[in-house]
C-alpha cells in the first residue's frame, strides 16, 4: 500500500498507525533529555509541527497503565529506537500532564478562566483513576482535587493546579511528571485583544510559576506558542526567567522567493490576524512590552513588502 500525505493531523499515533509519510523527528527527543533546563519554550510559526512533536514526547516518554496500549512499537525504524540504553531507560517511564490552551481565548477574563479550568479538569479526569487510589492521599488533597475537576471556584483557586497535579502524580507513581503546554499564549492573546491582559497575565503566570519554577515533582516542562517572552513576562520570577527559550525561528533571508516554504512560513506568522484586522503578535509585543516574537518588530517591519 502505498504511503500518502496526512493533512491536518496532528496526533502522532493516529499518523503512525495510519502508515501516512513522517519526517522523522524523533531526535528532538534526545535533545530534550539532554537539555541541561528542566523548563524549555519553544517558540515556532504556526504550522510548523509544535503540536505534533508534543504529541510525539508524549507517546515516547509517558508511563503505561494496566489495560494502557504499548506505543513503542510506533518508533520502530526510527532514528530514536537505536539510540543509546541511556535514552531508551526514559521509554514509557514518565506521568504526563498535556494541556492545549488552544481553547482558551475567550471576550471576557471570567470565560477565559472557565475556558482555562475545564483543560485542567480534562487532565486532571484523565489521571484521577491513579491518583485519587493512591492510600497516602489526604482528604484536603482529594477535596482541591475534586474540586478542580468540576471546575468549581475562583480564578485564585487555579493558581496550583499543575502544582498539585504533578505532586500527587509524583507520589503515586515515584516517577516525576512531565508537563507539555501548548500554545501557552492563546489566552495571552485573547486578553490583548479583549482588553483584559493584566488579568490574565497575572494568572498564567501563577500558574506556570507554581507548576514549573522550582518544583521538585517536575521531570521537565515544554512549552510551545508562536510568541516568546520578552522583559517581564509569565515566565519571570523574583529576578530572572525560570525557563529556557530555545532557537527562536530565524527570520527568512531579504532574498527567498514569494511563495517558498520559508516566505510561506513568515506569512503563516504575520498575516492571519492582521488580515482581519485584529492585533497580531507584532502589535502585541510593541503595545504591551510582555511578548514579542521570535525577532524585533523593528527589524521586521525593515524588510521589504511582500519577501
Amino acid at each position: 500500500m502505498p504511503l500518502r500525505l496526512a493533512i491536518g493531523t496532528s496526533d502522532f499515533r493516529k499518523l503512525r498507525e495510519s502508515g501516512a509519510y513522517y519526517i522523522d523527528k524523533t531526535s528532538f527527543i534526545r535533545e530534550i533529555l539532554d537539555a541541561p533546563a528542566e523548563v524549555i519554550l519553544l517558540p515556532r510559526p504556526r504550522r510548523f509541527g509544535k503540536t505534533m512533536n508534543l504529541s510525539m514526547l508524549r507517546a515516547y516518554l509517558e508511563r503505561r497503565e494496566p489495560g494502557d496500549d504499548d506505543l513503542a512499537p510506533l518508533f520502530a525504524g526510527l532514528s530514536i529506537a537505536s539510540a543509546d540504553p541511556e535514552v531508551r531507560a526514559h521509554q514509557q517511564r514518565y506521568p504526563v500532564v498535556h494541556l492545549n490552551l488552544k481553547g482558551v481565548k475567550a471576550s471576557t477574563f471570567d470565560d477565559a478562566c472557565k475556558a482555562l479550568g475545564r483543560v485542567l479538569a480534562v487532565e486532571l479526569e484523565r489521571h484521577a483513576p491513579l491518583v485519587l487510589a493512591d492510600p497516602r492521599l489526604l482528604p484536603t488533597e482529594r477535596h482541591r482535587y475534586e474540586a478542580l475537576m468540576a471546575s468549581a471556584g475562583a480564578p485564585v483557586d487555579l493558581w496550583d493546579a499543575l502544582a498539585l497535579l504533578t505532586r500527587l502524580l509524583h507520589r503515586a507513581t515515584r516517577e516525576r511528571a512531565l508537563v507539555l503546554i501548548d500554545e501557552y499564549d492563546v489566552p495571552l492573546q485573547a486578553g490583548f485583544t479583549h482588553g483584559y491582559l493584566d488579568e490574565v497575565t497575572g494568572l498564567m503566570r501563577n500558574l506556570l510559576t507554581g507548576g514549573l519554577k522550582d518544583n521538585p515533582h517536575l521531570f521537565r516542562g515544554v512549552l510551545t506558542g508562536v510568541l516568546r517572552v520578552a522583559r517581564e513576562g509569565i515566565f519571570s520570577g523574583p529576578r530572572r526567567p525560570f525557563l529556557s527559550i530555545g532557537t527562536p525561528w530565524r527570520r527568512c533571508s531579504p532574498g527567498v522567493a514569494q511563495g517558498s516554504p520559508c516566505h510561506t512560513a513568515r506569512r503563516a506568522l504575520l498575516a492571519p490576524r492582521s488580515a482581519r484586522g485584529a492585533p497580531g503578535p507584532r502589535s502585541l509585543g510593541a503595545t504591551s512590552g510582555l511578548l514579542r516574537t521570535g525577532r524585533s518588530s523593528a527589524r521586521r517591519s525593515s524588510q521589504p513588502a511582500g519577501r
